[in-house]
């Protein structure tokens, strides 16, 4: 079992997926210094810190973030934050 794979058309070459049975909503976290984060939309103009091979990586691109930085895991994109390295996640 893998846990949490999101169907991507990349990962359609390798993989097969069951029908969805469920949404999962994707947080963002932001300082809350920080106002007028609202939705994807309203990321463009901060960098974005996300993990490496996330299905998020496409959506924010699509949507206007220009500012998308590569972590290997959530410890590393926290720490970055607490250092104010990237202002959301």
């Amino acid at each position: 079992m893998i846990d949490c794979i999101v169907e991507t058309a990349e990962r359609r070459d390798y993989f097969d997926f069951t029908p969805a049975y469920d949404t999962i909503k994707t947080p963002i976290f932001f300082r809350k210094d920080i106002s007028g984060i609202t939705d994807i939309a309203s990321l463009k103009g901060f960098p974005v810190g996300v993990k490496t091979g996330d299905q998020h990586i496409d959506t924010l691109k699509a949507n206007g973030v220009t500012t998308v930085i590569l972590f290997q895991n959530n410890d590393a994109i926290i720490e970055a934050a607490k250092q104010h390295r990237i202002s959301s996640s």
